[in-house]
């Protein structure tokens, strides 16, 4: 089953290109101490490994190196965890979402439905979508009630999506999101729907300012 991952944003120069000198100095600072591969307080990215890094991407890729900022950046004192303890992600954990029977079963009837009837073969999409919140400012357990509030708006938008979408978790600083669709629409227009109604809910709920960054994530599932 084929899986892929990649990042989009209206990104400009690749911020790899001239060395460690073209990454902000914040970036450089919190690098240099940064031993864990996930996101410690994300209960999802420590699960399924899922690296810290592509967040840390996502953040470069939108702002301004001479004015860069980040909340997530960890100080020069803060402890490394030892090694062969807890603390040290285990990176060869299968992916759950791929090992439930019903995705095993529905790719199974997918070959099946091909080799008979190529032409009546509908398309079905699942993503794994994540985007941070604006220099990943820890804002979205605000309310306890933020999760619940973005999972109405998600599901008054299927007509848009051409599917439904679920909150998958809710970290402090980002959001992963699973999404099911017909493949009429491209994902970034996926995104852009889903963003624009969970903006609402961080508008009027959460604190004075919070608001999506302009990058996202985005893997096929199955």
């Amino acid at each position: 089953m084929p899986r892929g991952g990649s990042t989009r944003s209206d990104r400009g120069p690749n911020p790899k290109e001239g060395g460690a000198a073209a990454y902000p100095e914040l970036c450089q600072k919190c690098a240099a101490t940064k031993t864990e591969t996930v996101h410690c307080q994300c209960d999802f990215c420590r699960d399924f490994a899922f690296q810290e890094r592509i967040l840390c991407d996502l953040t470069r890729s939108v702002q301004d190196r001479d004015r860069f900022e980040c909340y997530a950046f960890r100080p020069m004192s803060r402890p490394f965890p030892v090694k062969g303890t807890n603390d040290t992600p285990d990176v060869r954990k299968p992916n759950l979402l791929l090992s439930l029977d019903s995705y095993k079963y529905q790719h199974a009837l997918a070959v099946q439905k091909v080799r008979r009837d190529p032409d009546g073969v509908y398309v079905h999409l699942v993503y794994h979508l994540v985007w941070n919140m604006a220099n990943r400012k820890p804002l979205l357990t605000h309310r306890p009630d933020t999760r619940g509030l973005i999972e109405d708006g998600f599901s008054a938008c299927g007509e848009e999506i051409g599917g439904f979408a679920r909150v998958l978790w809710l970290a402090s600083d980002h959001i992963h999101v699973y999404v099911e669709s017909d493949g009429e629409k491209s994902v970034d227009a996926v995104v852009k729907v889903l963003r624009r109604v969970s903006a609402r809910t961080l508008r009027d709920f959460l604190a004075r300012g919070a608001r999506w960054e302009g990058a996202y994530f985005a893997q096929t599932v199955g």
